[in-house]
């Protein structure tokens, strides 16, 4: 279909509910909900940053937390779960350069799954260099699905559902 597209040149609108199948043949991306348009732009620009938790989830991006404190400090932000009060540092890279919200309960922290790492704490140690911020849970279960997985995670009272990600066993 996208030979067929490419080759004549023309104007084509797809409506479906793969996002595989949408990002693979779309160069422009309108995600709707309840009838109305949530976020358009190329590709790259609605899945890159998305502006809300269920434009989040409808590109793929997984488990969106609850924020109880955002603040700016050097080199990018912090910001604190709402129900476990674990902190995070996050780089400027990770975060949109957007004013910060007088209200952290109006904001979600998003989640890519292909950019999470599940480990033991045992284990922490020598992913430190690859880890990044780090989140500390207890893994309450995995199910595989091919060459995914679904892995469910318990940070304090919260429960976040990865999605799906890469597994190796």
């Amino acid at each position: 279909l996208r030979d067929i597209i490419l080759a004549t040149g023309l104007p084509t609108l797809l409506v479906t509910h793969d996002l595989g199948e949408a990002l693979a043949l779309a160069t422009r991306l309108a995600l709707l909900a309840d009838g109305r348009v949530i976020a358009q732009g190329t590709v790259a620009e609605v899945t890159a940053q998305p502006t809300t938790a269920v434009a989040a989830r409808l590109v793929g991006w997984g488990a969106t937390l609850p924020l109880a404190r955002v603040e700016r400090m050097a080199g990018g932000v912090g910001v604190t779960l709402a129900r476990c009060g674990q902190a995070l540092p996050l780089t400027s890279a990770d975060c949109a350069e957007q004013p910060l919200p007088s209200d952290a309960a109006q904001v979600r922290l998003a989640l890519r799954p292909e950019r999470l790492l599940v480990a033991r704490l045992d284990a922490l140690d020598a992913l430190d260099a690859l880890a990044g911020p780090t989140l500390r849970g207890v893994l309450r279960s995995v199910t595989e699905a091919g060459p995914l997985w679904r892995a469910q995670v318990a940070l304090g009272t919260a429960t976040m559902a990865t999605g799906a990600m890469a597994g190796h066993g």
